[in-house]
């Protein structure tokens, strides 16, 4: 740290200079020195702390020392950071201005003179820990160097079924032997009748090998040996392979032990004693060529490639159909092992989960249970989340006492807190911690920070991660993508649970969750409504959770004294009016907080009624998160741009509308997450070099605010938008932005202002062109938008060779472009929109010919998606849109081309993937042949497109998989007949419009998939015949249909006989009727005896609502607008739940708003006793 030496001759030679400042010159010397030393020692510190977690659970009062390690390590951790933020605040000051340095020299005298040997005192504290440490290893005969093969109890199991009864994994025992068998062999066959033939089996197995692999992956304790065992025995398994061999691997996996156990346990009566692995593998080889065999290797840690394939190599080649089935909890040993997709093991379904945790509480002689203790067992079974071990552990701590105070005890504590024999669920869990590298242990623990069902979100959990200091750089990675690797590998040990994988949503089970609180219990206090949890002294806990909506003043203000906390985390309530804020926390309590809080790197404070920030946040010099998101704070103060650490900062839903003048000082600020306006109120945003999120940059003639502020943003990742760029005067300045540097941009919109249409735009279209050139991106990215360009030809650089990854081509609001440029082969997605192209861009490769021919090779496109949109100058597709060039497309969306008159419609059949066809206000469009569709189809639109409805009702034939359909404007059609509907077995949708010629529907009974159908402005339709009686049309349906009509008499239709039954929503729209429902009342209450919901909408010459709405006794929903000439509210159903209303006759709404008032009333009082539920979410940014 030879800046301090610097900064000491600084001191001398300015204005600030003083006895005291002489004083402390004099010390820094030495301090550089002692720092230097505390530094290389929490460097081996932390190398000594990561081995100690292996003894941890050996030894509680060694997991004190721990403790104390832990706590010396992190507070020398914390001085060595208040020393590197003066540094820092050197760096980015420049250290000239007196004020500065005068801040900086009281923050170096606080810092060295409380005590004066403050950093020797934090070295001796952190020496005197580690002694402690190193002495208790060797009283309690650790061995200096741990390994886990070594130090932990190897598990062993058998192949014996070790339960009495096993409960509800018959499917997973049906699925793992139809994937060991092979196809068609006839013991596969079981009297299951639940159990399919199996017909997936062989695609399951990705690497064809004589001796395939197929791992059981699931966390500890959810029954894999169980299940392994159950197919190991099962007599289908016992009659198809000839040898069986049972191997428990466990934490030691040694390729010459395990070789020779298998020898050994395959009864051949091989010598193996004395050999080498050499000559066992040999023994090993015979065995598995003389038989076909069954292998298990129950609980395999082994993650080690080069190991496994030393042990497999001997019997890859063994006897065909042979089988290996391992059990691992890590899907990255499935993956170094496994030939064939891994089965996932859940944990069992609450019905059987029940009935086997009921023996492991009450055992199998309990013929009858005590009703309470069945009830609280119930509750208890609920919190173990399926797991078989957990339900053993915990049932045999409950079948100790059948007393319900015994049973409230345990229901009421934490798994971790229970006692828990060897063979538990926790010392289970514990292994799997034990098997984690240091820093995933780290990652792991800290999420004991969150509640139970929390939704962890990955960008923001990794960022959780960057503000703790847990992700360290690697190589040329971002710290996002080193984090979320971390996340990927707990994921595949199981600590992690991905719920939903597009918005890359996890959860991590109960019972991991109580593993990592058993690891991290010491550092975190959790503050809740109810109960407030102390286990250990101010001093240590260095995590704080507010998981309530209600606490006393005094309880905030009292955090202070945690004044080495890391970490504040609010949780929000959004089932309150209030959206959960925390109306007890004021800027007082801030201010004390940030006063006292010194340490603090991660603070959550959304969903606070707070106003302003107070100006001593520079205080919290540590901070590197930060969420003010959903308050109401309207400015930031000048000293925020002191916080040099800060790297996140969510400021959503706030109501700022500007940046103090030093914003941009905040150097390491890698996430802002706010609305995209405001990023260009941020001057000078370039120098923010370590953002990585920009998705708008809104470029203006003022200083700061130049498309040149990108020059240095070379972090920049996923969308950037790029607008006004009619503001960039030269190509040299767009190429300034250095748009090639942006390595890891995935998608970029380059938009100039729509003023394309005056004069003046019109005559810079060369400027726009020179601009366009020189925003020439990164090879890398995937997507790109151009939008309201004035130039008439393509940049150069929109080709294969400089774009080979490029996905996505949207181009819109360009009606000068002429151009016509060839696609790239990459393209996945094209949008054209009001583009004055009179053809599409070039499929054909103009570079290559057919040797001895002048013809054009066709390289197949990859494209998949085709959007046209306003292309006015567009006349054919005839000879483009043809199945050989484009044979990946799946949809076609074709959208006001007035002047389109052909498509091969007859060849459409020939696109094999195609499932989306939507052709719109195309009216000139003619053809002699009809419209033929493939069968892969999911949604057809057609409306107003000339000639195009001639092909209907026959191009709907054999459409099986259609669901959705759509004819607007389709003037021709006249028939929908039964035969077309039979065939239409998964529709979903069904929406007919403005077909005035359409007389006709066939019967409805075969659409068992419906879910909503309109039908309107069809008048041809009325004179079709009259629905049947109710009698015989009533039938069993549990589906839930909704009916959008414009006219009731449409409900007397022969095609609405079956759909009545099943109708759940009625909404009238644009109805022409005064009166409705015209027949008899009981008759069509018994008609709509289902109906939930009930809208009339825009009938404007309605008179009145039917009287017999009182009889609709399933009614929830009635809503009411835009009806003007209805005055009388009729008696409603006691069910209604909801009655919405608008632009009704003022008297009407009088009379609504009168029963709107009772509803209300009614509502509250079963509410009223509703529980809290926190949002048990990680904030998706």
């Amino acid at each position: 740290m030879g800046w301090l030496l610097s900064f000491a001759k600084e001191v001398v030679q300015s204005a600030v200079a003083s006895v005291a400042a002489d004083e402390l010159v004099r010390l820094l010397p030495s301090v550089d020195h002692d720092l230097e030393v505390l530094r290389t020692t929490l460097l081996t510190t932390r190398l000594r702390v990561d081995k100690a977690e292996l003894w941890r659970f050996k030894n509680p009062h060694f997991d004190q020392l721990l403790m104390q390690l832990k706590a010396a390590f992190y507070d020398a951790e914390d001085l060595i950071a208040e020393f590197d933020y003066v540094e820092l605040q050197q760096k980015i000051e420049g250290g000239q201005a007196s004020l500065l340095l005068s801040s900086s020299l009281d923050l170096v005298k606080n810092l060295i003179s409380r005590p004066p040997d403050k950093v020797q005192r934090y070295q001796r504290r952190l020496d005197d820990a580690v002694a402690a440490v190193e002495k208790a290893i060797v009283d309690l005969n650790f061995c200096d160097e741990p390994k886990l093969s070594g130090m932990l109890r190897r598990r062993q199991t058998g192949s014996s079924v070790t339960e009495p009864e096993v409960f509800g994994r018959d499917e997973e025992r049906e699925r793992v032997i139809a994937l060991l068998l092979p196809f068609g062999d006839e013991s596969r066959k079981s009297n299951d009748e639940n159990y399919s033939d199996g017909e997936s089996v062989s695609t399951k197995r990705t690497k064809r090998e004589n001796v395939s692999v197929l791992p059981i992956v699931g966390m500890g304790g959810v029954g894999k040996t169980t299940l392994a065992q159950l197919v190991y025995n099962d007599p289908r398994i016992q009659n198809y392979f000839e040898m069986r061999i049972w191997v428990c691997v466990s934490n030691f996996f040694d390729v010459k032990r395990l070789t020779k156990e298998v020898v050994n346990n395959a009864k051949m009566r091989y010598q193996t004693n004395g050999k080498n692995l050499s000559s066992l593998q040999v023994l090993l080889t015979k065995m598995a060529t003389s038989k076909r065999f069954l292998l298990v290797l129950d609980d395999v840690w082994n993650e080690d490639k080069m190991e496994w394939q030393k042990f497999y190599a001997p019997i890859r080649n063994g006897q065909r159909g042979s089988m290996i089935l391992t059990t691992t909890r890590s899907l990255k040993v499935a993956d170094v092992m496994g030939t064939a997709d891994s089965v996932f093991l859940e944990g069992l379904p609450d019905d059987s989960f029940w009935e086997f945790f009921k023996v492991c509480a009450f055992g199998y002689e309990k013929e009858s249970v005590n009703q309470e203790l069945e009830s609280i067992g119930k509750k208890i079974a609920t919190k173990l989340k399926g797991s078989l071990l957990a339900a053993k552990t915990v049932g045999g701590l409950l079948s100790e006492k059948m007393e319900a105070k015994h049973w409230r005890t345990i229901m009421n504590s934490e798994m971790w807190k229970l006692r828990h024999g060897e063979n538990g669920i926790l010392p289970a869990l514990q292994l799997s911690y034990q098997y984690l590298p240091p820093h995933l242990k780290r990652c792991f623990s800290i999420c004991s920070f969150f509640p139970k069902d929390y939704e962890f979100y990955e960008d923001s959990l990794v960022e959780f991660w960057v503000a703790q200091g847990f992700i360290m750089p690697e190589d040329d990675m971002l710290l996002k993508d080193v984090g979320t690797r971390y996340l990927r590998e707990l994921t595949s040990r199981s600590f992690f649970q991905q719920v939903h994988q597009r918005r890359k949503c996890y959860l991590i089970h109960d019972l991991m969750h109580d593993l990592a609180l058993s690891v991290s219990a010491h550092e975190v206090l959790m503050l809740q409504n109810d109960k407030n949890e102390q286990r250990t002294s101010p001093s240590i806990v260095r995590h704080l959770a507010i998981c309530a909506s209600n606490l006393e003043l005094s309880t905030l203000n009292d955090l202070g004294r945690y004044d080495r906390l890391r970490s504040i985390l609010r949780e929000s309530f959004p089932q309150f009016g209030n959206s959960g804020y925390l109306q007890v926390i004021l800027p007082s309590t801030i201010k004390t907080w940030f006063s006292q809080l010194r340490y603090i790197r991660l603070l959550d404070i959304s969903h606070c009624a707070i106003q302003e920030l107070p100006e001593n946040i520079d205080n919290l010099k540590l901070l590197q998160y930060l969420d003010i998101s959903n308050t109401h704070i309207k400015r930031l103060p000048e000293s925020f741009c002191r916080l040099y650490n800060l790297r996140v900062l969510n400021l959503l839903r706030c109501p700022l509308q500007s940046f103090p003048k030093g914003f941009t000082k905040l150097i390491n600020l890698w996430k802002l997450h706010m609305k995209d306006s405001l990023f260009s109120e941020v001057p000078e945003i370039g120098k923010l070099t370590a953002l990585q999120v920009l998705p708008a940059f809104e470029v203006r003639q003022d200083k700061g605010h130049r498309i040149t502020e990108l020059k240095d943003l070379t972090q920049l990742q996923r969308t950037l938008c790029i607008t006004h760029l009619e503001n960039v005067e030269s190509q040299e300045e767009a190429r300034q932005a250095k748009l090639c540097d942006k390595e890891y941009l995935d998608k970029l919109v380059l938009e100039w202002s729509p003023s394309r249409n005056t004069s003046s735009a019109r005559n810079d279209f060369s400027l726009h062109e020179e601009v366009l050139e020189g925003l020439q991106p990164h090879p890398n990215l995937k997507k790109l938008d151009i939008v309201s360009y004035c130039g008439e030809k393509y940049p150069s650089w929109l080709q294969i060779q400089v774009l080979p990854l490029l996905s996505s081509l949207q181009i819109k609001y360009c009606p000068d472009i002429k151009d016509v440029f060839r696609l790239p082969h990459s393209l996945k997605s094209l949008v054209l929109a009001d583009v004055g192209l009179e053809a599409l861009p070039k499929l054909l490769d103009e570079d290559s010919a057919v040797e001895g021919t002048s013809r054009k090779s066709i390289k197949s496109s990859s494209l998949s998606d085709l959007q046209i949109v306003n292309l006015s100058k567009l006349t054919s597709l005839q000879e483009w849109l043809l199945p050989l060039h484009l044979p990946a497309l799946k949809s076609i969306n074709i959208v006001n081309c007035n002047e389109l008159k052909s498509l091969p419609i007859d060849r459409f059949k020939e696109f094999s993937s195609l499932e989306v066809l939507d052709i719109q206000n195309c009216p000139n469009l003619t053809s002699e042949r009809k419209l033929v569709l493939p069968s892969s189809m999911l949604s057809l639109k057609i409306d107003s497109c000339g000639d195009l409805d001639n092909s209907l009702p026959s191009c709907l034939q054999n459409l099986t998989s259609l669901a959705s359909l759509h004819l607007c404007n389709c003037e021709q059609i006249e028939c929908l007949p039964g035969n077309v509907f039979r065939n239409l077995t998964a529709l979903k949708l069904l929406k007919i419009e403005n077909c005035p010629k359409l007389r006709s529907l066939g019967g409805s009974e075969a659409l068992t998939s419906l879910k909503i159908v309109n039908i309107s402005d069809c008048p041809g339709l009325m004179e079709s015949e009259p629905l049947m009686s109710v009698e015989k049309v009533r039938k069993e349906d549990t589906s839930a249909l909704k009916l959008v009509i414009d006219n009731t008499a449409l409900l007397r239709l022969s095609f609405f006989k079956t759909l009545l039954a099943s109708t759940m929503s009625l909404e009238i729209l644009g109805s022409p009727e005064t009166l409705m429902f015209v027949g008899g009342d009981d008759e069509w209450v018994q008609i709509l005896k289902p109906l939930q919901s009930l809208s009339f909408d825009c009938c404007s010459y309605l008179k009145s609502l039917p009287a017999w709405l009182h009889g609709l006794t399933s009614l929830q929903e009635l809503i009411i607008n835009d009806c003007p000439e209805i005055d009388l509210l009729p008696s409603l159903p006691t069910t209604l739940e909801y009655l919405y209303f608008s632009n009704c006759n003022s008297v009407l709404t009088e009379q609504l708003k009168m029963h709107e008032a009772v509803i209300q009333q009614r509502r509250s009082h079963r509410f009223a006793a509703a529980p809290l539920i926190p949002n048990h979410r990680l904030k998706d940014k």
